[in-house]
């Protein structure tokens, strides 16, 4: 992976755990433009509900305030459960957790879901009841898609500017459950839900918003609702009455 890339966006934790990820020989060499590595992982991406809408409300400071706790919030615990940040694109962020070939278990898709879980009920319990929005209409509200399989990490751009970009069936996937999931809701596509429905079937539904998704590529997938809400309160991080 570019070590220039890492250096530059990541903290010294984080590179470690990329060390465990990729040979050292990877990590030594930069992946050239338009070159890409596959790799199995999680793809998460959180969006905040209308937002577009609610910023003509409401002034920049604020839009900022709230897009700024959104990502550090967000970004600090997507890395306290070994992942990582691809970008913030507008009012959202897109995350992907890669798998630990050292360790034998596959636990990508249960780390990832513990993220999800933890930023939904800090932003529904804590984070959106600071805001007293000026439309009685408007308030903030989080829709979140997540898949994971084999993707690609590719470095594409030009000599002037370029990304580390993520590709692949599970990432348009883990975008299209993003975008059929209503406010304060989970979908999570066929792959990721396959990984964990032994452990986790009792918070699997489905209903208008889920069924069906086509990716680019034309592959069809199902998806379903994850009940985050009673994820959580099962969860033993939760606040407890």
């Amino acid at each position: 992976m570019p070590r220039r890339y890492f250096k530059k966006h990541l903290t010294d934790s984080q590179i470690q755990q990329i060390q465990t990820v990729f040979s050292s020989l990877d990590y030594g060499t930069d992946i050239k433009l338009g070159e890409a590595y596959k790799h199995d992982c999680a793809v998460v991406f959180f969006d905040l509900c209308n937002f577009t809408n609610i910023s003509w409300t409401i002034g920049e400071s604020t839009i900022l305030e709230i897009l700024q706790e959104l990502f550090r919030f967000t970004s600090a615990k997507v890395n306290s459960h070994d992942g990582m940040i691809d970008k913030y694109p507008g009012d959202g962020v897109v995350a992907f957790f890669p798998r630990n070939y050292s360790i034998e278990t596959d636990y990508i898709v249960e780390g990832a879901l513990d993220c999800i879980a933890e930023v939904m009920y800090w932003f529904y319990d804590h984070f959106r009841l600071q805001y007293d929005l000026p439309k009685p209409s408007h308030q903030l509200d989080l829709a979140v898609g997540i898949d994971a399989g084999k993707i690609s990490i590719a470095h594409v751009g030009s000599i002037y500017h370029s990304e580390i970009i993520l590709l692949g069936d599970q990432v348009n996937c883990a975008s299209k459950c993003q975008q059929v999931a209503t406010c304060k809701e989970l979908v999570i596509g066929q792959d990721a839900a396959n990984r964990v429905r032994r452990i986790y079937s009792n918070y699997f539904s489905t209903g208008p918003s889920t069924g069906i998704i086509y990716t680019k590529s034309n592959s069809k997938y199902l998806s379903y609702r994850f009940d985050w809400e009673m994820f959580s309160k099962n969860s033993s991080w939760i606040d407890k009455p």
